[in-house]
């Protein structure tokens, strides 16, 4: 799988003063679909805590290219745009289309396996590393 995306509708609480869609509802959106799209790679809650790991953002940068308004229907996706040789840093891109296709923004994100996208809660085997490409590997779809 390359690809993943969810759908959303704007709501009311997800409003600004402007009438559009603020930038912590993005954020929350770019989230809720990255969490929906490591529990389909299986990387999800009971995972995250058989191995003691939970999940710390290290790099984002948001693009707006065209508001969303209260009731518009959008899709967030996730892609995998790659990740280092050694498997320890991976980048997703997340973008934001209108059920016509309109490009409404995009999201940059770069993140750390070790101590930055995955915080370590306890001490953990390293001979059995859990990296993305791995993870992605194993994805059948």
């Amino acid at each position: 799988m390359k690809k993943f995306e969810k759908k959303f509708v704007a709501s009311w609480t997800d409003l600004d003063p402007n009438w559009h869609v603020a930038n912590h509802a993005y954020i929350k959106y770019a989230a809720d679909t990255r969490v929906a799209f490591f529990s389909v790679i299986k990387l999800d809650k009971e995972e995250f805590e058989n191995l003691n790991l939970g999940p710390v953002l290290f790099y984002e940068h948001m693009y707006y290219y065209k508001e969303i308004l209260m009731g518009v229907e959008f899709k967030v996706n996730v892609e995998v745009n790659g990740y280092s040789d050694d498997g320890k840093f991976f980048s997703l891109f997340q973008n934001f289309y209108d059920t016509k296709g309109n490009h409404l923004a995009h999201l940059e994100i770069v993140v750390e396996k070790d101590g930055k996208v995955l915080f370590c809660n306890k001490e953990i085997d390293p001979t059995k590393p859990r990296l993305m490409k791995d993870l992605m590997a194993n994805e059948k779809g």
